[in-house]
């Protein structure tokens, strides 16, 4: 007899997707600094004849949305985003991502239990993994 394939997420993709809601806010900083940098940099001149200036603004857009860091950022802050549309979701990650609580301090302010504090964290963290394209249910 075969056993039946768990639909828990394996230990390190867990591990990366926490690491992404605790990061959210310096990813949101990081993104916002890395957009600011492409825009306010001072313009490039060509080598060559009269050291034209070129079109600026094309150049700044092509850069924006080919910068795969940037790419990467928003589409993990997009996920992120995404999942923290359900109350129950964003409470958690504000006590327990945000604010750093420990467990014992989360289930009291949400009033819940550990086992629904545990299921509702794994919860979160799978969403965004679908969400990711990293699991598949």
């Amino acid at each position: 007899m075969r056993k039946e394939k768990s639909n828990r997420l394996p230990t390190p993709l867990f591990r990366w997707m926490e690491h992404e809601l605790y990061n959210y806010d310096w990813s949101k900083e990081e993104l916002k600094r890395l957009k600011e940098e492409i825009i306010l940099k001072s313009p490039e001149r060509f080598v060559g004849s009269n050291r034209a200036i070129t079109d600026q603004t094309g150049i700044k857009v092509i850069k924006l949305s080919t910068n795969m860091r940037i790419i990467n950022l928003e589409r993990k802050l997009s996920a992120i985003e995404e999942s923290l549309k359900r109350p129950i979701f964003a409470e958690l990650f504000e006590y327990k991502y945000r604010k750093c609580l420990p467990w014992q301090q989360v289930i009291v302010k949400m009033n819940i239990s550990e086992s629904t504090y545990k299921r509702i964290r794994r919860n979160l963290v799978k969403d965004i993994a679908i969400r990711l394209g990293e699991w598949i249910e």
